[in-house]
């Protein structure tokens, strides 16, 4: 046995801990914060300080006589500071740092590490804890809870990655779509139509009232140029020109004091769309509805894609016309059955079909992000409007005639053949598929443009993302009224042309 032992062991033996029960002498701490653990007990009146002795180092035979010498200088010392209140009365052995048991209750804190350095907290980052540095324990379980989350989630896109990572992503999926311009397809003529005619409205022919002529003129005139051609008798009024400078004014400043979306949203894009859709604050067959919550639903939502969402939607509400009509009676009754007729489950557009869907940035900025965002939005509505359409589609039904045994002719069984089977040329004349194209507005800031979302893109039954025509801007009184005139078209294909189609390809009516 060596020396030393007999030393530390009669050493131990000297120590009065003044309790039976150390546990007694712990301090217990009321908040969960790490705080300092000393040997201290502190009463109402006393406080008493326990500390351990020093060993004899004159008894210990491992020691030389110069080390002893030392020892007894730095006792000496230490001796004098304390009586003369220089510092407090330490003890020479140092406090062994112990280890925290994570089995015992979280909250007790009496065995925490007194001469750790202090670290800062954890922060909370999209519901998962980063690591503290506090131990090697903390950071491998950290790790290990990371990977596990990643391993969990690993159909999903990483949040980290950039808009135009996920957008080049989104054409390798199998489920995701592409994106062009309108002039790298062969667009449909229904969409011809819309293009034209959107076309004509960005140039200003025809978009301001008659009415308003006089004062566009007289506040106007030494400012821009005139075309006659922008006045049109039969133009609909949806705002008044001074109407039309307030709504620039809350653009101008939105943009000077760079706010946020959501205040652009409010300030400027709502008022707008609801100036057309309500005017006059009564509500009609088309409506705006601010959604920027609304998810996809999982079974239409692009497999390995982030869920994307949109601000804006022009929907069609039918309870608007007849509460009681038969639309309301055939929506209902799909969504008893577990169907749809939209792509998202959000409640304020559970009853009321998308036409056209809106996302909006500030200025200047996120254009590869308002693209993804339209591009996983409209790709998810047409797969589910597809998948509806596919349901009511009607059959042909197999009533040929065949010969027996004996050569008499019977009637062969009836089978029912689905319609996407039966020859082009044979097929009736139908409209075009409620699922062949969406229209979309991209806004930023300023800018609004149109854009589609269509399966006759670059590759066969593959959506793509078609941008963009310019619609309007809210700088300019001329730019405004072109706006309102093209937000006040795409109200009338919804409710001309896109909800009658809606109504028999999805609803089943006539």
């Amino acid at each position: 046995m060596p020396p030393e032992q007999p030393f530390i062991a009669k050493w131990l033996e000297s120590i009065d801990y003044g309790t039976s029960d150390p546990a007694s002498q712990r301090p217990t701490y009321s908040s969960r914060k790490r705080r300092r653990q000393t040997t201290t007990t502190t009463t109402k009146t006393t406080a008493t300080t326990t500390i351990l002795p020093s060993p004899n180092l004159t008894t210990n035979p491992s020691l030389s006589p110069s080390d002893r010498d030392c020892h007894d200088d730095r006792d000496r010392d230490h001796k004098h500071n304390v009586d003369c209140g220089y510092g407090p009365a330490m003890s020479h052995t140092p406090t062994k740092r112990q280890r925290r048991d994570f089995d015992t209750d979280p909250d007790d804190y009496r065995a925490a590490d007194v001469d750790a350095t202090p670290r800062p907290t954890r922060i909370e980052l999209g519901g998962r804890k980063t690591p503290s540095l506090a131990s090697d324990n903390d950071t491998a379980s950290w790790a290990s809870g990371r990977a596990a989350s990643e391993a969990a989630s690993g159909s999903q896109a990483s949040r980290a990655s950039s808009p135009r990572k996920q957008l080049a992503r989104m054409q390798l999926l199998e489920d995701g779509f592409d994106c062009t311009n309108f002039r790298a397809v062969n667009l449909p003529p229904s969409l011809v139509e819309v293009v034209k005619n959107l076309q004509s409205l960005a140039r200003g022919q025809g978009v301001i009232p008659a009415s308003h002529r006089d004062i566009f003129v007289t506040n106007e005139a030494d400012r821009t140029f005139i075309d006659e051609r922008w006045f049109s008798p039969t133009a609909e009024s949806s705002m008044t020109y001074p109407q039309v400078l307030a709504v620039i004014a809350k653009a101008g400043v939105c943009e000077r004091k760079m706010h946020d979306e959501a205040s652009w949203n409010v300030e400027v894009h709502h008022p707008l769309l609801a100036a057309v859709v309500r005017p006059g604050g009564t509500p009609s067959l088309v409506d705006v509805i601010y959604c920027p919550t609304a998810k996809i639903a999982a079974a239409y939502s692009p497999r390995n894609a982030p869920s994307r969402m949109v601000d804006f939607c022009l929907t069609i509400n039918p309870d608007h016309i007849d509460p009681s009509g038969a639309d309301i009676v055939a929506i209902e009754s799909r969504l008893r059955i577990g169907d749809h007729v939209n792509h998202t489950q959000h409640e304020a557009l559970r009853r009321t079909p998308i036409a056209v869907s809106i996302e909006t940035k500030r200025s200047m900025i996120d254009g590869d992000t308002a693209q993804l965002q339209m591009g996983v939005w409209q790709s998810s509505q047409l797969r589910m409007l597809a998948k509806a359409a596919e349901a009511m589609t009607p059959t042909v039904v197999d009533q040929s005639v065949a010969l027996d045994a004996t050569g008499t002719a019977v009637k062969a069984a009836t089978c029912a053949i689905p319609m996407a089977t039966v020859a082009a040329d044979a097929r009736p004349k139908t409209t075009p598929s409620v699922a062949e194209w969406l229209p979309g507005i991209i806004v930023q800031g300023h800018e609004w443009n149109f854009v589609v979302t269509c399966r006759s893109g670059l590759r066969d039954n593959r959506p793509a993302l078609l941008s963009s025509i310019p619609m309007g801007r809210t700088q300019e009184p001329l730019d405004v009224y072109c706006l309102l005139a093209a937000i006040r078209y795409l109200c009338r294909w919804a409710e001309e042309t896109y909800w009658p189609i809606f109504r028999a390809q999805i609803l089943g009516l006539s």
